[in-house]
């Protein structure tokens, strides 16, 4: 899903102030595979998206994946539980975690230098919201997304952009908007939000267990970023 997730990376800037605490809950293909639901939870800017491996992901099938996004701190973090096999091959750990940097992602003009962003004249109604459609062209493809505003700015793994320098200046516009529903050139849904639920959202999803092994190092990073320490 690199190309989605990068175009889907092309609506994310600094961090707004915050608009919107509470549950979205969407789901998320690549090319009309099998939809991975995803609850997406949003508390004073921070983000923690929570999605279970589908069964392509091997041996972490079934396991709850936890990515949350802190822009005040400008990290990202994920985190997986880990039992059975899994555990044995990393020592016993409870569980995994990779830290990134966020502002040290590439520069957005080097990354998508070419590309633009066009205004459809179209609206639907997703999720109880009215939302705006857009195309998004870039050297990785062509999307069209529903996009609303309200809702803080989208950010997603390997796509949470830390400042406007990473994102390209033809997005930029953009500021703002979150995605309710991508489609892609072929018609197939990349993602689709299915509801917008707003309330406290519990402090413990930002947590970071202690028992939790770092293998930032193992993985080398994401985004090419220097890994840090939660």
């Amino acid at each position: 899903m690199r190309t989605a997730l990068l175009l889907l990376a092309l609506v994310t800037t600094a961090p707004l102030a915050a608009q919107f605490e509470g549950t979205i809950a969407m789901t998320a293909s690549d090319k009309g595979t099998e939809p991975v639901a995803i609850q997406y939870y949003v508390q004073k800017g921070r983000v923690a998206i929570v999605m279970v491996a589908p069964p392509s992901a091997g041996p972490m099938a079934g396991s709850e994946m936890r990515m949350l996004m802190d822009p005040d701190q400008q990290k990202m973090t994920i985190l997986m539980p880990l039992s059975g096999q899994m555990a044995a091959m990393m020592g016993g750990a409870k569980g995994i975690k990779m830290v990134t940097d966020l502002k040290d992602l590439p520069n957005g003009d080097e990354v998508a230098p070419n590309g633009s962003v066009k205004e459809l004249g179209t609206k639907q109604r997703i999720a109880g919201r009215e939302c705006t459609d857009y195309e998004v062209k870039s050297d990785s493809g062509t999307v069209t997304m529903c996009l609303t505003e309200g809702l803080g700015n989208f950010l997603l793994a390997t796509g949470g952009m830390a400042s406007s320098a990473n994102v390209p200046a033809w997005a930029r516009n953009l500021e703002g908007k979150f995605p309710l529903k991508v489609v892609d050139a072929n018609g197939n849904a990349l993602l689709t939000v299915i509801s917008i639920t707003p309330g406290t959202v519990p402090a413990a999803l930002f947590a970071v267990p202690a028992d939790y092994q770092d293998v930032g190092g193992m993985m080398g990073g994401m985004g090419g970023g220097r890994r840090g320490n939660n």
